[in-house]
Formats: C-alpha cells, sequence, structure tokens
C-alpha cells in the first residue's frame, strides 16, 4: 500500500490512489491565535480517518505547527476531503481557509 502527502500546494487539486492507500494531509495551523483545522466534510463510504496529531514546530508556547491527517481510502469511487481552518468558538462562516482536495479511488 502506498502513503500520498498533500499539503496546501495541492489545495483545489485531485489525486489518484488505490483502495488501502494512505493519504497524509499536513497544514500549518497557528493554534495559540485560537485557529485548527477540522473536517468540513469527509465521505466515510470511501475514506477514515485513522490518525490526527499536531506537530510544533517551535518551542515558543503557542507557536505554529503542522496538523497531520492520516487517511485510508477503503473502498473505489471518487470522494472528496474539506477541512477547514477556524476558531472553534466562531461560527461556521467565520473560516479563515479552507483545504479542499478530490480523491479518484480505484481498486
Amino acid at each position: 500500500m502506498a502513503e500520498l502527502t498533500v499539503t496546501e500546494a495541492q489545495n483545489g487539486g485531485r489525486v489518484k490512489l488505490r483502495v488501502g492507500d494512505t493519504v497524509v494531509v499536513s497544514l500549518s495551523e497557528s493554534p495559540g491565535a485560537g485557529y485548527r483545522w477540522t473536517v468540513a466534510s469527509l465521505d466515510e463510504t470511501h475514506i477514515r480517518v485513522v490518525e490526527q496529531s499536531y506537530q510544533s514546530m517551535s518551542t515558543a508556547i503557542g507557536g505554529a505547527g503542522v496538523a497531520v491527517w492520516r487517511l485510508e481510502t477503503t473502498r473505489p469511487g471518487r470522494t472528496r476531503v474539506q477541512l477547514k481552518k477556524s476558531r472553534p468558538w466562531e461560527s461556521d462562516d467565520t473560516a479563515s481557509q479552507h483545504f479542499v482536495v478530490d480523491l479518484d479511488v480505484a481498486d
């Protein structure tokens, strides 16, 4: 099984995978400012979240880092992963950034 990493550079793009492959979504995050990446939309028919983590890039308190999502493809077809960067206490309409990638999953 293959592993593919996508970043902000692939925002709005499309990637091809096979069932059982892993997609690693790696996005910059500033939790000290309250902005966190969360799932806006994820079709669990074709993909599942294996792990969600945060990797600090600084030793400073509240420093920037990277949000990492490990997703496994489970079924062939086309699906879309949508994440949003927002403050949890603000409304859904105030997301500061969106990340979208389309997945074409083959057998």
